[in-house]
């Protein structure tokens, strides 16, 4: 074997990307793959996965992008090449899929140029069904479909490739059918559960589809490809080379330029387009709220540089994944208009909860804390008060959560409110607001409406006595009137 040969095949053995490039015309007929940089992105963080260093992946993509081939088919057989023993469960939605993808597995390995790069790995005749199908040292690629059985399998490795069809996202059903047969049935199916392997590779179909489950576990890392970028990315690639996005940047624009995808936007309908395409599951348009009306800053200001600072809290009751969040909105008054300054987004239990209340009122220092006045709220405003921070306090809600909302898009929508667009959390931030009221959370709403309804309650937002030289708060004006007619009440001492 000459030397470029076999620095060659090294190379083909140690790295994904040119593993597929190499492999795809054995399993298409000769046709060669086109260089693309979002396969190479996702091969590098697909080996990363494999390979032990991110345990839980979740890659989003557009359909026709590859990702079977290479999550389904030629990653399982280049694991499988370098480790014989090893062992792969493949989950898919359905059984004509799962065939395809291993007759395609299986012509793969069997082709000259593999078993050159892999001569220890052989198929055992013995167990050939498109099924299960084995190596001669003990390794297998496992095929199931949604609710088959697993009894009896293991594995080192769980690739799960679209675990729902397009058609099924819009069934509550048919969702909740996908997060339990993970949760009961494939999760179980690891070897070991310390160093087990799971890839995800999804199209989104639905705000609570089967990869918003997975995102909302809080365990996965997260590749999302759109087919126009929605944000700036810097993705990884190998040999310590980036990929940079920006914002309207076409995955593909070789085979999907953007006049093809306005075609694609305009037969689909925004929604579907926005969740398959850009892997953004909202409605583009909210039928209360308009994202061009609202004033969106690059960054807020910080702690001194604000005159007031207030923070709303709403509170859950669980910390289980699916359950609502706890938030905590922080906002800062700058002498013209109330600022978003923070979100806090985040499950928690009550120790953690009356945890991250004290850690943001020592980091914001706030003049006024309300609390929606439910079972976790009331509580949590109990047990601070009497650690002397007499800030926080109970707010009844009024109305349902949607008349709370609806009545405050007028000032959401105004130049006395504004939101920064730079901080992580705005996108979804952004997203809660958009889809209200038809989305699976609604905790920023309410934690927003909660301190709009306050804050509206002075239409000249000046009910605070300040420093006439810094602006600085002295003390709400109301309460001081309040106390000198109690003690004007009060009778003399005689």
């Amino acid at each position: 074997m000459s030397d470029v040969r076999a620095r060659t095949d090294a190379l083909l053995r140690t790295n994904f990307y040119f593993f597929l490039k190499r492999a795809f015309p054995e399993m298409h007929g000769g046709a060669g793959l086109d260089p693309a940089p979002y396969l190479e992105a996702m091969c590098f963080q697909m080996q990363e996965a494999a390979e032990g260093r991110v345990p839980r992946l979740l890659v989003t993509i557009p359909p026709r992008h590859l990702k079977s081939i290479c999550g389904s088919v030629a990653l399982v057989a280049w694991l499988l090449g370098r480790d014989p023993g090893f062992k792969v469960i493949v989950a898919c939605f359905g059984e004509e899929l799962a065939r395809e993808h291993a007759y395609k597995f299986r012509d793969l390995v069997r082709s000259p140029f593999y078993r050159r790069l892999f001569p220890a790995m052989q198929l055992d005749p013995k167990a050939s069904r498109w099924n299960d199908q084995r190596s001669t040292a003990g390794g297998s690629r496992r095929a199931v479909t949604l609710g088959g059985g697993v009894t009896g399998l293991g594995a080192d490795l769980i690739v799960i490739d679209d675990l729902m069809k397009a058609q099924d996202a819009g069934s509550e059903t048919k969702r909740e059918e996908a997060k339990t047969y993970y949760e009961q049935t494939l999760y179980s199916r690891l070897n070991d559960k310390r160093t087990g392997r799971i890839i995800a590779i999804q199209q989104r179909l639905h705000e609570d589809d089967f990869a918003g489950h997975l995102l909302d576990l809080g365990s996965f890392d997260h590749l999302t490809l759109p087919a126009i970028a929605q944000s700036e990315q810097v993705l990884p690639l190998y040999l310590g080379r980036t990929w940079s996005r920006r914002i309207g940047d076409l995955l593909n624009p070789v085979r999907e330029p953007q006049k093809v995808l306005d075609v694609m936007r305009a037969e689909m309908g925004s929604y579907a387009f926005s969740a398959q395409y850009l892997q953004d599951p909202v409605p583009v348009e909210s039928e209360h709220l308009r994202l061009e009306k609202m004033t969106l800053i690059e960054t807020p200001p910080p702690r001194d540089e604000v005159l007031w600072v207030v923070q709303s809290w709403d509170t859950a009751i669980k910390d289980k994944p699916g359950c609502d969040y706890s938030v905590c909105t922080t906002w800062g008054w700058d002498g013209a208009r109330w600022v978003l300054l923070d979100v806090l987004r985040e499950r928690l239990d009550f120790p953690a909860l009356k945890q991250a209340a004290t850690r943001l009122h020592k980091a914001w220092r706030p003049d006024k804390v309300m609390v929606e006045d439910s079972s976790n709220g009331t509580a949590l405003v109990q047990a601070l008060r009497q650690e002397g921070m007499l800030k926080f306090q109970h707010v009844r809600p009024h109305g349902d959560k949607f008349e709370r909302f609806v009545v405050q898009t007028d000032l959401l929508q105004s130049d006395r409110v504004a939101f920064p667009i730079s901080p992580a959390w705005f996108e979804p931030l952004k997203k809660e607001l958009l889809v209200f009221p038809n989305g699976r959370h609604d905790d920023q709403v309410d934690s927003i409406a909660q301190f709009l309804r306050w804050a509206r309650s002075d239409p000249g937002l000046g009910f605070v006595d300040r420093d006439p030289e810094t602006g600085r708060p002295l003390h709400n004006l109301r309460e001081r009137r309040s106390r000198e007619k109690k003690a004007a009440r009060r009778p003399k001492a005689r």
